[in-house]
């Protein structure tokens, strides 16, 4: 086209006023698109073809009997052969158990592990791009149609400017075309927002969606969430399209829509190669596909080929069907032996003759290597997609916030029990220090003993509980929620990183971004309200010390909550159990139940592993230590004499007949000496701690988050690349 062309179709884009006319998009893959991973496709892709040669996939189990562990490899796929071919629709059938889900996932490249044989992709002249779509709907609920679509279009077809063909209509519906133009279709330039919404509007329509557009897709019927599952994995124009059992859960006029859909989506201008696994189908449904694929119980492939051939190819070895019988119930009843196992091995000898040993050209591609280009990502567009990841989450939060007003009635339920229960108990106003001179030694025996009294207006013990349940209840409120929503989601993290939406990267600082809002909130509002409640101490660095611990204890605990999510992602029960169950020695290593002095040397340090013991201390050592009492004055034995007056006497009498007068002053000296000037808490020295240990457990807890937070990155990572 030329530039005068251009400007021309520029002015009836624009129209007289100024306004953005009709832009109806009739084809993505154009000269000059770019698509999401920077691909310049210069042509359409004609002729490809997705070819297996040979492939087995088997699986590793393991039984025992009362003495011995028994390893036993079952084969599920044996020595399949077949092909996919751009323009047609395949459908591969056969009995449960079969192999279909298993076969439609090796041929994705889901399964790696256990897999031999050859999967490439032949005749290629561009970029292959492959997409899966699995058998359970992974949609997010809380969007709306538009809005899932409009997502998915900007993280898989980013860029500021976008080059499409289409066909301009004005308000008479007369198109410009050829007769206007050198060009029947005209290439224009759209802004990235108006590229979105032509592209979604397009979906919408030619898949049926318009009159759910606007609904929550939790709202939607199945087969509504069906056909908006297909037309994800249309947004990005794939080469195939891999689909498994996209009629399940369906009624029979439903399933004929979705499958006239598909046929019609791979005869379109940009020829699609589309495999999916049916089960059951009608002899209507069965018509709607070119090719069909039969795999037996054992996993053989029992036909290959055009639908319109099965029941012709069956004559051959004498197996005819009945008048008026479905064929694929038919071949599926073979398929299940109930014809004979010698009929399945003879049907399989066949599928193996026919099948030709050269399959590679040169210009094949394997499917693994398509696999790890499409979910490769460009790193100038990690941090776009982050924020779009980021406002789609919070998106999602505002929608359901569910997750908010329990952390929040939580919130304010405890700290009302907390009034009712300390009221006007002051019970951070005690300092649990010795006393300061000589003359108040029967202080400070009564002091000591506040320390250990149970009555709640004098003991330092209903502090310490307030700081241990402070720990606790900040760990569990940010441990559950990521627990329990955690592997909701992750069906649809996977799919959509299979699919090269994005990477582990991305998704997990938009996670994190969006976790910080609550996890930032709710703990600082429960710091800062239970420190005044209890009556602490109201020294503004100790204040904003509170609040940070809680801080990093929440922080701590959502990382962990992600570690144990990731491994438990399929097992929400599990999940929850394994979370409460890691906790507990953790618990009992703070310090205040067990203490650390009293433990084996051999079991102190892993409680260091314990940031709830990390938490407790630091919190202690906030408000009691770093100067609360103030150094005690040396008390001897004369002190003694002069505090308690001649009642001393008998006492240091009877301390004679046992010979050791002569000592007792010395001894005493010595563990006053070591008793006050080593620390002047009672509080301190009874947990064995001293200030320098606040500097240690506070760097120890901030490496944790660090830590913690790159281990459940890993999890996530490995979750995502597990090889099944």
């Amino acid at each position: 086209m030329s530039s005068a062309d251009r400007d021309q179709s520029t002015k009836l884009l624009n129209g007289a006023n100024g306004s953005l006319q009709e832009v109806k998009v009739i084809e993505r893959s154009m000269n000059a698109l770019t698509n999401n991973n920077d691909t310049i496709i210069t042509t359409k892709t004609k002729g490809f073809e997705l070819i297996w040669n040979k492939l087995s996939y088997s699986v590793k189990t393991y039984s025992h009997s009362l003495k011995f562990w028994h390893k036993k490899e079952t084969h599920l796929l044996r020595d399949l052969s077949g092909s996919i071919k751009s323009g047609h629709l395949t459908a591969i059938i056969g009995p449960s158990g079969a192999g279909k889900t298993t076969l439609i996932e090796c041929l994705a490249g889901r399964r790696r592990i256990g897999v031999t044989g050859d999967i490439i992709v032949n005749g290629v002249n561009k970029k292959v791009k492959l997409a899966y779509n699995s058998q359970s709907e992974a949609l997010i609920p809380h969007l709306t149609v538009e809005e899932t679509l409009l997502f998915a279009s900007k993280l898989k077809n980013f860029q500021m400017n976008n080059l499409v063909k289409v066909r301009l209509i004005d308000d008479n519906e007369n198109v410009y075309n050829a007769t206007t133009f050198m060009e029947e279709n005209i290439l224009i330039k759209l802004p990235d927002s108006t590229y979105h919404h032509n592209l979604v509007r397009t979906l919408i329509t030619n898949l049926g969606l318009e009159c759910c557009a606007n609904v929550r897709v939790g709202n939607c019927s199945g087969g509504q969430q069906k056909r908006l599952s297909i037309a994800l994995e249309l947004v990005s124009s794939p080469s195939i399209l891999m689909l498994d059992e996209p009629t399940s859960g369906l009624d029979s006029v439903s399933c004929l829509q979705c499958v006239t859909l598909l046929r019609k989506l791979s005869r379109n201008e940009d020829p699609i190669a589309i495999a999916a696994s049916i089960h059951q189908p009608t002899a209507r449904i069965l018509s709607c596909f070119d090719y069909l694929y039969v795999l037996s119980l054992e996993g053989h492939c029992i036909y290959n080929g055009p639908s319109t051939q099965l029941l012709q190819y069956l004559n051959r070895f004498d197996l005819t069907c009945p008048q008026y019988h479905n064929p694929a119930d038919y071949i599926t009843e073979i398929a299940s032996g109930d014809h004979g196992v010698d009929v399945i091995a003879l049907l399989a000898d066949e599928q193996k003759k026919a099948t030709s040993d050269d399959l590679l050209v040169e210009s094949s591609v394997k499917i693994t290597k398509i696999g790890r280009k499409s979910r490769k990502q460009k790193k100038s567009r990690e941090l776009l997609k982050t924020w779009i990841l980021f406002k789609r989450s919070l998106l999602i939060s505002v929608r359901d916030p569910t997750d908010y007003m329990m952390r929040a009635t939580t919130t304010a339920g405890i700290l009302v029990l907390i009034s009712l229960m300390y009221y006007n108990a002051n019970i951070g106003a005690i300092d649990g220090c010795g006393k300061q001179n000589p003359a108040e030694v029967l202080n400070l025996i009564q002091n000591v003993d506040q320390v250990l009294s149970a009555d709640p207006k004098k003991s330092t013990m209903l502090n310490f509980g307030f700081i241990f349940f402070s720990l606790i209840f900040v760990g569990f409120t940010s441990l559950m929620p990521t627990i329990l929503t955690f592997p909701l989601e992750v069906s649809v993290f996977v799919k959509e990183y299979f699919n090269g939406w994005y990477s582990v990267g991305s998704y997990f600082m938009a996670k994190n971004m969006v976790n910080l809002l609550p996890n930032l909130v709710f703990p600082i509002i429960f710091g800062v309200a239970s420190y005044l409640i209890t009556a602490q101490i109201f020294v503004l660095w100790r204040y904003a010390y509170f609040c940070l611990v809680i801080l990093i204890m929440a922080l701590m605990a959502d990382s962990i909550g992600f570690i144990i999510s990731a491994i438990f992602s399929n097992n929400v029960n599990a999940a929850t159990i394994a979370g409460a169950v890691s906790q507990i020695p953790l618990i009992l290593f703070t310090g205040l139940l067990v203490r650390i002095q009293s433990l084996p040397d051999f079991i102190r340090p892993f409680t260091y592993l314990s940031y709830y013991r990390l938490g407790f201390e630091t919190l202690i050592l906030t408000i009691y230590g770093f100067g609360r009492c103030e150094p005690v004055k040396e008390i001897k034995l004369s002190d003694l004499k002069q505090t308690f007056g001649p009642d001393i006497i008998p006492v240091m009498g009877c301390i004679n007949e046992y010979g050791i007068l002569d000592n007792i002053t010395h001894k005493f000296e010595k563990f006053s000496d070591d008793f006050y000037k080593t620390n002047p808490s009672l509080v301190l020295q009874g947990f064995g701690i001293t200030e320098d240990d606040f500097y240690i457990d506070l760097a120890v807890m901030l490496a944790y988050v660090l830590i913690v937070r790159i281990l459940a990155y890993m999890a996530l990572s490995y979750r995502a690349n597990s090889k099944k």
